[in-house]
Order: C-alpha cells, then sequence, then structure tokens
C-alpha cells in the first residue's frame, strides 16, 4: 500500500530575509540566500537550491544557508539529503535550535518518530521558549502513540491459540491426501479474508495525517482532522540585521575573495589604486532604518581615509582617532536602509607598513537593530599603488614594455622625493640632481611608448 507523504510546517531560519523585495544580482552569500528564501516560499524549490548552493559556494561556514537548502530539500520530500544539510548546519552552530528543529521534521518524513521527538527535545533544551519545537513534538508524541496502539491491538493472526479437545483421528486413504490442503484453504479463507481487512484498517490509521498543531483540547471534544500537507509553512525566522564584509586589493583589481562586479564597478569610478573595505548592510527587521553608524577597530598601522555610501554623494560625519573609525547618519541626512533592503558603504585603507596581516572588525549601531556585530575580517596588506613604487610598476607592466614600466617607475618614485624634499625645506643643489635624474628616466623611451 502505498504510503501517503506527509508533511510538516518547517521554520525557514533566514539571515537577511528579503521576500518582498527580493535582490537582483546577488552577489554576497546573504543575497544568494535571500533569493533562495524568495524561491522557497513561492514553492520553486529547484530554483532555490541553486541559490543556496551559490551561497554556501561563496560562504562554505554559512550555517543558515545550509539549513534553508535542507527546507527546500524538504518540501521535495528528499528527506535524507534535508538531515544531512541540517547535520552540517549544526556542526557549524551547535546551538542552532531550528536546525534541529527542522532535522525533526525530516525524521518525522521518514517515519522515524522517536529521532524526531529527540530533535525537538534538543531545540526546545536549547530555546525553551521555541514555541514551533513544542507543536511539532506534539505532534510526533501522537503519532508514535498511535502507532504504537495500532501495533498492540489484538487480530486474528496474533491472538493466543484456544487449546483444542482431543478428536478422534479418522484414518484418510493416501489416495486422497491431496483434498486436505484444497479442504484447509476453504476452511480458512474466511479467515484470510477478515485478517486482511484488519491490517488494511490498522494501515490506514497508522497514515491517516495528524491534526495541525493547535493547543491541546479536552479528549472528549473531536479534534478535526486535516492532512497536515495542507498547513502552511510559517513565516521564516530571520536575523534582524546581517553584515557581509569585502576587501578590496588593488595589485590584484578586484576583490580578495571572490569577484563582486556591481561594487567593483563602483570602486572603478572612485579609486581603484586604493585598498577598500566594503559592507552590505542587510535590514530584515519590519521598519526601516533611519538613523544609524558603523564603529570600526583595527590595527593603529592601519588608517581610514574617508568613507562612502553607495549612491550618496554628500559627505559622511565621521571621527577618526587611533584605531578605531565611526560614521554617524543621522536622520535628516535622508540615507535610509529600507526594510528588506541593503545598504553599501565603503571605508577606504592605508597602510603605514605594506606586507603586512591587517584585521578589521567593527560594530553597526541603530536604535531599531541594536548593536550588530561586523565580524573580523583579516587581510594582508601587499602594496599601495598610491605610495608604492613597486606596485605602481607592477600596473604600468600591464600596458608597457617591462623598460618602459621601469622608467616610469622611477620616474614616479622620484617625483615623490622632490615632494618630500619640499616639506623638508632641501637645498637648490639636491633639487637640480633629482630634476637631472628625473630627466634622464623620461628620456630613452621605446619606439613603442606613446
Amino acid at each position: 500500500m502505498k504510503r501517503e507523504t506527509k508533511k510538516i510546517p518547517i521554520v525557514v531560519a533566514l539571515i537577511g530575509i528579503c521576500i518582498f523585495a527580493p535582490i537582483v544580482g546577488a552577489e554576497t552569500a546573504t543575497e544568494w540566500n535571500n533569493n533562495g528564501v524568495m524561491f522557497t516560499m513561492t514553492s520553486k524549490y529547484e530554483k532555490a537550491i541553486e541559490c543556496f548552493d551559490k551561497a554556501i559556494e561563496q560562504d562554505p561556514n554559512y550555517a543558515v544557508a545550509y539549513t534553508n537548502r535542507g527546507i527546500a530539500y524538504y518540501y521535495l520530500s528528499q528527506y535524507e539529503r534535508a538531515i544531512a544539510d541540517y547535520e552540517k548546519a549544526i556542526e557549524l552552530n551547535p546551538n542552532y535550535a531550528v536546525a534541529y528543529s527542522n532535522r525533526g521534521c525530516a525524521y518525522y518524513g521518514l517515519s522515524q518518530y522517536e529521532r524526531a521527538i529527540a530533535d525537538y527535545d534538543k531545540a526546545i533544551e536549547l530555546d525553551p521558549n521555541y514555541a514551533v519545537a513544542y507543536d511539532h513534538r506534539e505532534i510526533a508524541l501522537r503519532k508514535l502513540k498511535q502507532e504504537q496502539m495500532t501495533a498492540q491491538t489484538p487480530t486474528m493472526a496474533t491472538q493466543t491459540p484456544t487449546p483444542i479437545s482431543a478428536s478422534p483421528v479418522l484414518p484418510i486413504s493416501p489416495n486422497y491426501l491431496y483434498i486436505i490442503p484444497i479442504a484447509l484453504f476453504i476452511i480458512l479463507l474466511p479467515f484470510i479474508f477478515y485478517i486482511r481487512g484488519k491490517r488494511e484498517k490498522s494501515v490506514k490509521t497508522i497514515e491517516k495525517p495528524q491534526p495541525p498543531t493547535e493547543p491541546p483540547k479536552p479528549e472528549t471534544e473531536p479534534v478535526k482532522e486535516e492532512p497536515i500537507i495542507k498547513k502552511e509553512m510559517p513565516p521564516p525566522i530571520s536575523e534582524p540585521i546581517t553584515i557581509e564584509r569585502a576587501i578590496y586589493d588593488p595589485c590584484k583589481r578586484d576583490f580578495i575573495e571572490r569577484a563582486l562586479p556591481r561594487m567593483k564597478e563602483w570602486i572603478n569610478r572612485h579609486d581603484p589604486g586604493a585598498y577598500w573595505f566594503a559592507i552590505s548592510i542587510q535590514n530584515s527587521t519590519d521598519r526601516a532604518i533611519e538613523e544609524w553608524g558603523v564603529e570600526l577597530e583595527f590595527s593603529s598601522a592601519l588608517k581610514i581615509k574617508e568613507a562612502k555610501i553607495e549612491g550618496i554623494e554628500i559627505e559622511i560625519p565621521s571621527e577618526s582617532r587611533l584605531g578605531l573609525f565611526k560614521i554617524s547618519v543621522p536622520k535628516e541626512y535622508g540615507i535610509v536602509i529600507p526594510k528588506g533592503g541593503a545598504q553599501r558603504v565603503y571605508f577606504k585603507l592605508r597602510a603605514d607598513k605594506p606586507k603586512t596581516t591587517y584585521e578589521i572588525s567593527g560594530v553597526f549601531k541603530s536604535a531599531t537593530s541594536g548593536d550588530v556585530l561586523i565580524r573580523a575580517k583579516e587581510f594582508k596588506y601587499l602594496c599601495d599603488t598610491g605610495v608604492s613604487p613597486e606596485a605602481v610598476k607592477t600596473e604600468l607592466k600591464k600596458t608597457f614594455s617591462e623598460k618602459d614600466a621601469a622608467r616610469l617607475a622611477l620616474s614616479f618614485k622620484t617625483v615623490q622625493e622632490l615632494d618630500r624634499m619640499c616639506d623638508q625645506e632641501a637645498k637648490t643643489e639636491e633639487y637640480q640632481d633629482k630634476l637631472s635624474s628625473l630627466k634622464g628616466y623620461t628620456e630613452g623611451f621605446s619606439s613603442e611608448f606613446t
């Protein structure tokens, strides 16, 4: 008998959800995750899985994306795959109550009710106020109890045989022995049909869909039965604010970890010769954030020269001191982070010690969300095309020959030295020597130089 597919509504654990205003042209792991959520909510599970795959590809430690992909697999009835994703999410975040609850739903789909109950218990242990886990555990407990009661119901096939009084044995000729099995079959045929009917009734009882997750009612009141598959998926759980961050390296002419073409395009319009620390602030609260700020902490050898908000040309109020940089965006500026939307901020970096590893971390502040941690981002500051002749030479070699690039780099270095000499009030003879060197560098370019 074909088993009826069982569905339990799952809580969608979604950081940075953007259901009503999906991000077009997703780049960051959070943006891919949000697009996957949108497809999940519209029952386009295959497309959702593609988006979650992209999110995990960009951030292999993104526990929420694993959980959300597990949900898509769940609704495709691919319970084993769903369980594998939930287990990965739990491995990354052992205190992830939602992942335990969702894995319980997948076990329920496989009729492994005891495992499902154990997962709901764990979710409740981690979050005692997790109402959905209580509801789902109640469903699983009812199902397990119903299955156990059905298994214990006596049938003709399982009853203890009643002793039969001794009867005389009638001798039968060997020529008629073939009649015995036929006679037994005819005699037992009614019992066979009776037992079969009892078994079918028992299976139907086991597979009957459970009632919806309503508050418990008195036993005397009949409970309305409704297939669980018809119950709508509850609203997903999301983090109020999520922040993605990335480092742009001018020597690489791109972001260090992955390509972000839209953000790279913005940097190309402003200053592609500098390092940039970029953050994308995703707002999943139920309202727009009208007033906010960012505080960054870093090594004293690293400097933040300026901060820019994408799409905003006005200067943003900032405060800078050793190892600390703050920006404040007051309400009257009208720079809003919309509900379900995002805002990108770019910080131009400058290091006193090239070829050194630095780290930036910080806090996003708003009255709506409170303080939200900006996770530490570590990167190696290899060069600065604004001050390093070696970096300039590297860039010039992309356009000019080795010889011409070397001459131009030396010219650049000499101009820098002349600039420093102006600050130091050098003697006229020293200026003349440097200018003579500069003249020598700028003469004798190859015929291909233009």
